[in-house]
């Protein structure tokens, strides 16, 4: 009979013990949720923590999509925090020079105040650097998505020409290759599901595309002088930068130029120059899938990276004395 009680008090000790288990179980997990807040792993927290501090950050090991645990239904945890942040910080500076600008409006004129350094030479203050249209598209259409959460804008301009020049490519193609060998032995080993998934849409790897966000509006395809976030190749920069560099030899030999023909020839040249001024105020800088950049030409990266934060050849329109120094 003894043995009985004690198995019994046993038994409901161990329930007990359980639910107490249970219960913790459930307020830790509870605690855990309140911390991380919006995001979805304790991992994408710290992720954007950092980015967040404004330190330099190296992401290296970045699982390839495809792999194992990849699902193409579930956002990159890691990317949306890079968004985030892009976001955040073209919102904040939004914020400031519009906060400045009403204080400037509501002051007396006789009053002596110092002028703000808020603004850059232009207005792209971050820059997303990706080696193909298909890994584009994918970040532009997160990124639009979040934007739209974060700053209730309801219409996005230049859709339908965004899904025009950053859609299909290799889809259909591969479409009709498979259909093409669906009789017959294909040639060579499957291809991995990494591959698939890294190389599946528009492979072509020379773009640019500028966004502007407002709190009624995100406009795709915005003069990159005037957008807040600039996504582009290493190649597609490049080029601009070699277009530029030759308006610049233009002017300077319509400048040496003599008489009536020098003189004619350097009037569209002197319009010509600044186009990449857009570099000039870029604070934060996103170099997306780095390996994939590696097998094409590095040294575009290179180039991209030595022309940031450089000088601009034109003023475009900005108030000078409220550039930061």
């Amino acid at each position: 009979m003894w043995f009985m009680l004690q198995a019994d008090a046993e038994r409901r000790a161990s329930h007990a013990s359980a639910s107490t288990s249970k219960a913790t179980t459930h307020s830790k997990q509870h605690q855990q949720q309140q911390q991380q807040g919006d995001f979805m792993t304790p991992q994408q927290r710290l992720l954007f923590a950092l980015c967040d501090s404004y330190s330099d950050v190296f992401y290296a090991a970045k699982p390839y999509p495809g792999g194992p645990g990849w699902s193409a239904d579930v956002a990159d945890e890691a990317v949306d925090a890079i968004i985030v942040h892009v976001l955040n910080h073209c919102a904040k500076t939004a914020d400031l020079i519009k906060r400045n600008n009403d204080r400037i409006k509501a002051a007396d004129p006789g009053d002596v105040a110092p002028v703000p350094r808020d603004q850059g030479f232009t207005r792209a203050k971050a820059l997303i650097l990706l080696p193909m249209r298909n890994m584009a598209f994918n970040l532009v259409r997160r990124l639009v998505a979040l934007a739209q959460k974060e700053t209730r804008a309801d219409s996005v301009h230049g859709k339908e020409k965004f899904l025009e020049q950053f859609v299909g490519g290799d889809d259909a193609g591969d479409a009709g290759g498979e259909a093409q060998q669906s009789g017959s032995k294909r040639k060579g080993a499957e291809k991995p599901a990494e591959h698939k998934a890294l190389f599946k849409g528009n492979l072509d790897d020379h773009f640019r595309l500028g966004i502007r966000i407002t709190r009624g509006q995100i406009k795709l395809f915005a003069d990159l002088l005037q957008s807040d976030i600039i996504v582009a190749s290493p190649v597609g920069i490049a080029t601009k930068l070699a277009e530029d560099a030759a308006a610049a030899a233009a002017v300077t030999a319509a400048k040496a130029g003599k008489g009536a023909k020098g003189a004619a020839a350097s009037a569209p040249a002197a319009a010509a120059g600044g186009e990449a001024d857009f570099l000039s105020s870029i604070e934060v800088c996103v170099i997306e899938r780095a390996d994939v950049m590696l097998m094409q030409i590095w040294q575009h990266v290179v180039t991209v990276l030595a022309a940031l934060n450089q000088l601009p050849k034109q003023q475009h329109g900005t108030d000078i004395m409220r550039v930061r120094l």
